[in-house]
C-alpha cells in the first residue's frame, strides 16, 4: 500500500474535480494541466521551481496551499513560496495560489476564475 500525505490527497482532489468539470455542464470546464507524477515527487518542475500544477501553454502555474491552516503555517507560513512564486512572475509565469477551502466549498468559483486565468493572453490587463 503506497502511503499518501494530506497535501497529495488535495492534488488528487483536485485533479478529479477538474476531470469531472471535463464531463459535466454544471461545472466551468477547465483543461487537465500538464503534469508529471513520480513515485518520489509529485510535483511538476517549471523553470527550476516546484509547482503543483501547471499549464505550460497558458504560461499559468498553480499551487494548492493545504499547509496554510497547520500551526504556524507550515511551509507556507515562511517567504519561501512567495520568493518561488516572484522568481516564476519574473520569468513570465502567472501564478495562482488556492486553498483547500475555495475547491471544497466553492469549487465552481474556483474553476470559473481559474478557466478565466486560462483563456486570458498573456499580455497586460490594461
Amino acid at each position: 500500500m503506497i502511503k499518501t500525505n494530506k497535501g497529495e490527497e488535495r492534488e488528487r482532489a483536485l485533479l478529479g474535480l477538474l476531470r469531472v468539470s471535463q464531463r459535466t455542464q454544471d461545472l466551468p470546464t477547465v483543461p487537465t494541466p500538464d503534469r508529471h507524477l513520480d513515485a518520489e515527487d509529485s510535483q511538476l518542475k517549471v523553470a527550476g521551481l516546484k509547482f503543483d500544477f501547471a499549464w505550460i501553454k497558458a504560461g499559468v502555474l498553480l499551487e494548492l496551499d493545504g499547509g496554510q491552516w497547520l500551526p504556524g503555517g507550515g511551509r507556507h507560513g515562511s517567504d519561501n513560496d512567495r520568493w518561488k512564486t516572484m522568481q516564476a512572475v519574473a520569468q513570465g509565469w502567472r501564478v495562482i495560489h488556492i486553498s483547500p477551502a475555495m475547491v471544497e466549498s466553492e469549487p465552481a468559483r474556483m474553476l470559473e476564475l481559474l478557466k478565466s486565468a486560462l483563456d486570458t493572453d498573456k499580455t497586460t490587463p490594461f
